[in-house]
């Protein structure tokens, strides 16, 4: 297993890597648990933490115990609380605080609106800025729900990974699955769209020298 920043490092051998990674570490007390468990049981190699979140004191605490565990910043512009305060994002953000729970919605506020733009530039910077207070190593960044995949998103969160000095990224390379009846072409409209997504995402993080897993 590796981290992936290790795997960065060592992203010119011949040797293969498996990254197990955890999202969603801060959202709750019991996922929290369920990381550091897979963590001290020789499961998870990474995490991924998301620094809005009610039970992120506790994780980063957590982390810090457990030096071993691989902690990067899980961006949250979706379906999730923000960093900053409501009346400095109100066109991100509802009156909770909260992002919207679809992640279609939200990218179609941050493409189309230039307020909604000048917003999450705020507001990943105060993301990247309240993970690097923690103290923890900056492992990784990845998007919740995918949406650092968003062209806005992206270029906002490349912007951030060269002044934190970043360079491990998950860019998603998914298999087609249509399990569920009925959502088959939901599902496959989503993986389309995601993998012209990844090919635009590919080219940009080897423009700028970010290291990727070659299949997530």
């Amino acid at each position: 297993m590796a981290s992936e920043a290790h795997l960065g490092r060592r992203v010119g051998s011949s040797e293969r890597h498996l990254i197990l990674n955890a999202d969603d570490f801060g959202v709750s007390a019991a996922v929290n648990d369920a990381v550091l468990r897979g963590h001290c049981e020789g499961v998870l190699s990474s995490a991924s933490l998301m620094v809005n979140e009610a039970a992120a004191e506790s994780a980063v605490a957590s982390a810090r115990q457990h030096p071993s565990l691989a902690v990067g910043l899980h961006l949250v512009l979706s379906c999730g609380r923000a960093a900053l305060p409501t009346h400095e994002i109100s066109h991100l953000v509802g009156n909770d605080g909260r992002f919207p729970a679809s992640p279609a919605v939200a990218g179609l506020r941050a493409f189309f609106h230039p307020a909604a733009r000048r917003e999450a530039a705020k507001e990943v910077a105060a993301q990247f800025e309240r993970f690097a207070e923690t103290g923890l190593p900056f492992d990784h960044v990845n998007g919740h729900q995918h949406l650092h995949l968003h062209p806005v998103i992206w270029r906002l969160m490349v912007e951030q990974c060269r002044r934190f000095g970043v360079c491990c990224v998950r860019v998603p390379f998914e298999e087609l699955r249509l399990f569920t009846p009925g959502q088959s072409v939901r599902r496959a409209t989503e993986w389309a769209v995601f993998r012209a997504l990844r090919a635009w995402c590919m080219r940009q993080a080897r423009r700028e020298d970010l290291f990727t897993a070659h299949r997530v």
